[in-house]
């Protein structure tokens, strides 16, 4: 098993702890009682902490505040790259998706996996169902 690693300007203080192969770098600040663990990245201007775990392979990034388990939603493996997606509150933008390279809005991510999986319904119709899910999450759904 890998041992964490946290960057030379990130910050984890109060009784937070950061272990397995878990990842906080950048500016990322993880503190209060929160928990960093597995293979999950925290990283940018993240803020991990409250309550919050954020493990497995979750990806915390831009101005991601998570304070409690529902500020974020991991899905996958996709069908296609195997990856998981995480989405996650964000300060700036509202919710922020991350998949492998792309990080944006729930609309953003939709309209580069269409573009992107032109060609393979199958993926692109999986992706629509995450878009879906993220929206279901963060009470994003129109009408509801």
């Amino acid at each position: 098993m890998s041992a964490p690693y946290i960057g030379p300007d990130a910050r984890v203080y109060g009784s937070a702890l950061v272990f397995g192969s878990a990842q906080v770098f950048g500016s990322a600040q993880v503190f209060g009682s929160a928990l960093v663990f597995g293979s999950a990245l925290v990283y940018d201007s993240a803020q991990v902490f409250g309550s919050a775990r954020v493990y497995g392979l979750a990806v915390i990034s831009g101005d991601g505040r998570v304070s409690k388990p529902g500020d974020y939603l991991t899905l996958g493996p996709s069908l296609v790259s195997q990856r998981f997606i995480t989405a996650h509150r964000d300060e700036k933008i509202g919710v922020r998706v991350n998949a492998g390279c792309f990080s944006g809005t729930i609309d953003e991510f939709e309209a580069a996996a269409k573009k992107t999986h032109a060609d393979n319904p199958r993926q692109r119709a999986q992706y629509e169902l995450f878009a879906l899910m993220f929206r279901s999450h963060f009470d994003l759904l129109e009408g509801a």
